[in-house]
């Protein structure tokens, strides 16, 4: 069995076929001796590889927006509390921390019941508040 690799002719614009040396199934374009064809898709692989992508895209979006409940919380009763001028986490966490607590880990606590990603507050920004602490 004789393979055949497809060459141009300088002469002739068709391709000539003629026995290959190297490889099983070789097909060389003119002018582009070992350069790797290039990637062409049609219009149907082009829908495919959409919808691989996008699928994919779904599929991560789920699979993060999923919810996992770490433990039960015992509800916590909260009053509001509107930012003022001059407020800061800080001085929130200490009018109502208990006595002899640590602001710190009140802090940490205001930032984890309002989700606040950073201690920056806002005027007008209402604050979730532990009600009885003491």
């Amino acid at each position: 069995m004789s393979t055949l690799a497809l060459q141009h002719h300088p002469a002739r614009p068709s391709l000539i076929a003629q026995p290959a040396a190297q490889s099983a199934c070789a097909v060389r374009r003119p002018g582009a001796r070992g350069v790797a064809p290039e990637l062409r898709l049609t219009r149907r692989g082009r829908g495919v590889l959409f919808a691989l992508v996008l699928a994919l895209g779904l599929g991560g979006a789920w699979v993060t927006s999923t919810a996992t409940a770490e433990r039960p919380h015992a509800g916590i009763e909260v009053v509001r509390h509107a930012v003022v001028p001059g407020d800061t986490l800080w001085a929130v966490a200490r009018s109502v921390a208990r006595p002899g607590e640590d602001p710190r880990d009140v802090v940490a606590e205001l930032m984890r019941i309002n989700r606040l990603e950073s201690g920056d507050l806002t005027v007008g920004q209402v604050l979730l508040v532990p009600a009885h602490r003491g």
